[in-house]
């Protein structure tokens, strides 16, 4: 028995009367108990040295105010390890506990079917003593309830912490986690996969269109110009009434746009527990500014569950993340080396270890609204079963830096503030932004979480939540990031985002009538607006000047004037809008300063094609390929302002004149 701790005698009981309840993030306090059987987990943590009366006194406060087990409270509030408390547990139970790096499991008692169970319930198969399976356990009264039903029933049960139970599991089935999650998505939906974006059934369905398209161009020219126009046109009309709705809705838009079930508001007792994911890829210059902006989340910090997810490869994140003083609700997340190297595969590979009620995504330049999750947490409160997401608006901390950030705040101001909640109002499905995504942990996982062969999962994820019944609402508290502040590096993350809703597209559009069945008439149009139009204008931005241009030089008859500006009606009406709603949101945010840049849009979207075109070609050439965005580049990031000011004061401190030797008596000054 010298390979794990065994408990000592019980000390005497003291005045302090708290609960016994094992650690646990999601667990609650049971009713005080006062049994002399046994000594209360404050008397030992306080004999043991653990923590102090002043620690002790405060944790009871926020044990009562939160509604988490004492043990939680301590550790959210930085004055007790995890180690210290299950040892602790342990001698309080006496049981012994398991230091599980120094004595480690048996690895052929871990099965790979089991590893749900093991993560779920925070145990796992220790050893065979003496014929006899023992187990171990981060709630040891919780396990053996769950493993009541099973095989295991009669056996032991050993202490041992959370994060060494889990580090075992994600250690041992390593090749596991990271094949389910690659490919776990195309095995269980491959028709909804963008892994093999053309398959040979619509290879063949794209040559038999374009063989078709070429036959009756050759054999009725005019009339098919005639109906593509009027298609495209019709395209354009849309998107003019929708964002017309937008600005009209916008204006009248309510400061709770979510169905509301009549609950009262969440007390910190009842907030729910939430799970954080941070995806992060060569982001070392911004990660201390985004644990900083996650440490000022408003939110009891027991029931927080952040995951810094970094790349097995990625040496220099995995530097900075190390000489990062963590709080215990942070945990770092090494995704093992695999392809394709994506987001969404990072977010699935951690995903199973997620123990939050709910779930976030937040990108690494993110500054979160403090009482976001608040704000989410009461949202879910007062929403139905049906809503299984919120989006929060996304913005842009530096939109004043140069042309290119104006005119992409524009776009978002637009986008986040009008488009999205217009759309939510009229119950339609939604292409999620990426971040800021707060999501019912459990429908997530129903819908097989994200595709990562898919370059913009978010917008995919949207879509499939609606084909599954569910909606997404919206939220108040904005999220603020960098914008693009430089042409190369906005123009790769356009291409990505333009690819991905290409991808999106042709995915969802592979069986129309599925599709139809799933969303209904106003959620198909709604696709085929949202998605298919964007694309679609994005690629015919250029050729709308050359088409009218042309039609005005070269037309001699005067029948073609007419034509020409039924079209020119119809494009003037689409950008008319854009700029209007751009104008509208602008106004929503109280940047009245970029009314005059919203009439510069149209050559904003001259670049926007070119991303599209960018993006099309890698379609075909490398469709998973994950055009990587920079950060840090603008001089307003907190990541860039820290570093400046430090060369300024560099640069401007003054010359060193003293001496080092202090025997001759020099001053050592600067």
């Amino acid at each position: 028995m010298n390979d794990f701790f065994v408990p000592s005698p019980l000390v005497p009981l003291n005045r302090f009367s708290q609960t016994a309840t094992p650690y646990g993030l999601s667990e609650r306090p049971t009713v005080k108990n006062y049994s002399l059987d046994k000594p209360l987990l404050g008397d030992l943590l306080l004999s043991r040295g653990h923590v102090t009366q002043h620690a002790l006194a405060g944790a009871l406060k926020n044990q009562k105010k939160w509604n988490v087990p004492l043990g939680a409270a301590l550790i959210a509030e930085g004055e007790l390890k995890e180690e210290d408390l299950c040892t602790t547990l342990s001698l309080q139970a006496g049981i012994p506990f398991v230091h599980l790096a120094a004595t480690p499991c048996d690895r052929s008692l871990l099965k790979r079917e089991d590893v749900d169970f093991y993560l779920a319930h925070q145990c796992v198969p220790w050893r065979t003593l003496q014929g006899q399976e023992i187990w171990v356990a981060a709630d040891v009264p919780a396990a053996r309830k769950a493993l009541s039903d099973t095989p295991h029933a009669a056996l032991m049960i050993y202490q041992s912490t959370p994060k060494l139970i889990g580090q075992t599991v994600r250690t041992r089935f390593e090749e596991h986690f990271t094949a389910r999650a690659c490919f776990q998505f195309d095995r269980n939906t491959p028709a909804l996969s963008a892994r093999q974006l053309f398959p040979a059934s619509m290879i063949f369905k794209m040559a038999l269109f374009i063989l078709s398209l070429s036959v009756l161009m050759f054999l009725f020219p005019s009339k098919l110009e005639a109906l593509v126009l009027c298609l495209i046109g019709l395209i354009y009309s849309g998107l003019a009434g929708l964002r017309v709705f937008s600005i009209v809705a916008g204006l009248h838009r309510t400061q709770k746009p979510t169905p509301h079930t009549g609950r009262p508001a969440l007390s910190d007792a009842d907030l729910p527990s939430f799970t954080v994911m941070l995806p992060l890829l060569r982001e070392g210059d911004v990660l201390p500014d985004l644990v900083s902006a996650l440490k000022r989340l408003d939110y009891p910090p027991a029931k927080l569950d952040i995951k810094l997810l970094i790349e097995s490869t990625d040496t220099d994140t995995r530097t900075v993340a190390s000489h990062l003083t963590l709080p215990s609700h942070f945990e770092v997340v090494l995704v093992p080396k695999s392809l394709p190297l994506t987001k969404p595969k990072a977010c699935n590979y951690a995903l199973p270890f997620a123990r939050g009620d709910y779930l976030v995504i937040y990108d690494a330049e993110d500054i979160p609204d403090t009482d976001q999750l608040r704000e989410a947490a009461h949202a879910f409160h007062q929403a139905d079963d049906h809503i299984a997401c919120f989006q929060a608006p996304l913005n842009f901390y530096n939109w004043r830096e140069n042309w290119l950030t104006r005119q992409f705040t524009l776009e978002y101001t637009s986008l986040f503030d009008l488009l999205l909640p217009a759309l939510h109002r009229l119950r339609l499905p939604l292409p999620l932004g990426g971040t800021s995504t707060h999501f019912r942990t459990k429908v997530l996982r129903e819908v097989g979480a994200w595709d990562p062969f898919n370059v913009t999962e978010d917008a995919d994820l949207g879509y499939r939540l609606g084909a599954a019944g569910y909606q997404t609402g919206v939220l108040q508290g904005t999220t603020n990031e960098e914008a693009n502040c430089e042409g190369g590096n906005w123009l790769r993350q356009r291409s990505r985002w333009l690819k991905g809703w290409m991808q999106t597209y042709i995915v969802h559009m592979r069986n129309p009538r599925r599709l139809w069945r799933h969303l209904g008439p106003a959620g198909f149009c709604s696709f085929q607006l949202v998605i298919g139009g964007f694309v679609l204008c994005a690629l015919l931005h250029p050729w709308v000047y050359v088409l009218l241009i042309g039609q005005l030089l070269l037309s001699n008859t005067p029948g073609a004037l007419p034509d020409l500006s039924i079209h020119l009606l119809v494009f003037v009406a689409g950008y008319a809008s854009t700029i209007l709603a751009a104008m509208a949101g602008a106004a929503h945010r109280g940047y009245f300063r970029l009314f005059f840049s919203a009439m510069g849009m149209p050559a904003y979207w001259l670049f926007i094609s070119c991303g599209a075109y960018m993006g099309l070609l890698q379609l075909f050439t490398k469709p998973h390929y994950w055009e990587k965005t920079q950060h840090a580049l603008s001089r307003m990031s907190p990541a860039r302002r820290l570093h400046l000011r430090a060369r300024t004061l560099r640069s401007t401190a003054p010359p060193f004149t003293g001496s080092l030797d202090k025997e001759a008596g020099g001053d050592v000054s600067l």
